[in-house]
């Protein structure tokens, strides 16, 4: 069976099995299950059967940590493409201590592990306080729902690299979220001095100080790494290109490096052989998106009267988006812990 490939910020993948349950709206349309579908298999769902993979699959890194050590720069590899590490099935939890032991006898290859259940990950990984210096974790923050509750448990671990898949993204995700005592997670409100204040304590007639997430501070323990990408796949949804926008500016003001690794289907840029009376004679190819919501409406209908900056998105396949945003590859990766930046 093929390894799944092509994904940009990795050298490759490896799937210490198959399978998964949905958990959150970013695995609505999910990849691997169509793959899995697409073979035959029926591993999708919490009480499905894992797949587990063969002996001469388990050999793979082995050999790749053999080609980085000759080559003298390190491997990356995304585990797992197919399956989440961190899931809490009972038939994963033998081939997962292997993969911890596999990843001890890799050190030339970094290891990413990405997870949508981070808070399993302290009870799962052998390491405590003392990860080794080649392994990653990072979590899928489609939206600010998931980015509020998911980063702050990411921030909690000791990995040397944290990283946020914003993948597929689905709404506008602030990482340096402003937070009340009282109430939270906070809206923000400025006076007429410019202060900032709690908007939550501001309805009720008080002023409440804000202080912030500093999730987006790598040099004291926040995030290190953003990857932005759009959905792909049949039933494809649009992203905001503003959401895109605003995560690449977030991360070049804080320092932190931003990897954009596709548009999607949909794009707001559109093929050079396109006229502008496409979107009247295929309309069913275009769409306007709520930069607030995400919610979508047909070209041809009103979009409304209020101030939102609602994009003009066409499908015009995962190939011709591509991977720039406003004309620039964002490519960025972090250093692996002791490599020369």
């Amino acid at each position: 069976m093929a390894e799944f490939s092509g994904i940009s910020w990795c050298d490759h993948t490896f799937n210490p099995w198959w399978g998964c349950a949905k958990v959150s709206p970013a695995c609505r349309f999910c990849y691997a299950n169509t793959t899995d579908t697409r073979w035959g298999g029926k591993h999708w769902g919490r009480t499905a059967p894992r797949r587990m993979m063969s002996e001469g699959y388990w050999a793979k890194p082995k050999r790749w940590n053999r080609e980085a050590l000759a080559a003298g720069k390190p491997l990356f590899v995304f585990a797992a493409s197919m399956a989440d590490v961190f899931e809490d099935h009972p038939d994963v939890p033998d081939a997962r201590r292997r993969l911890w032991d596999l990843i001890e006898q890799t050190p030339a290859l970094v290891w990413m592990l990405l997870t949508k259940r981070p808070e399993n990950v302290a009870a799962m990984v052998p390491w405590d306080r003392a990860w080794p210096s080649n392994v990653w974790l990072g979590v899928s923050a489609e939206n600010q729902r998931f980015a509020d509750q998911r980063i702050p448990l990411l921030l909690t671990q000791s990995a040397t690299r944290k990283f946020v898949s914003a993948a597929p993204l689905l709404g506008p995700v602030n990482l340096d979220p402003a937070y009340c005592d009282a109430h939270g997670r906070s809206e923000v409100v400025t006076d007429e001095g410019g202060q900032e204040w709690c908007g939550y304590c501001a309805a009720d007639g008080f002023t409440g100080e804000l202080s912030y997430g500093h999730w987006l501070d790598p040099l004291n323990g926040g995030i290190d790494w953003v990857i932005t990408e759009g959905e792909s796949g049949a039933k494809a949804r649009p992203t905001h290109p503003d959401w895109f926008r605003s995560l690449r500016d977030q991360c070049q003001t804080a320092g932190v490096y931003f990897h954009h690794k596709q548009n999607g289907e949909w794009h707001h840029r559109f093929p050079a052989d396109w006229s502008p009376a496409d979107a009247w004679t295929n309309p069913q190819r275009h769409r306007w998106v709520d930069p607030v919501t995400g919610k979508t409406k047909p070209f041809a209908e009103f979009t409304g009267t209020d101030d939102r900056a609602w994009a003009h998105v066409a499908r015009v396949g995962l190939k011709a988006a591509g991977r720039l945003l406003d004309g620039e590859l964002h490519d960025a990766r972090p250093f692996p812990v002791g490599a020369p930046a």
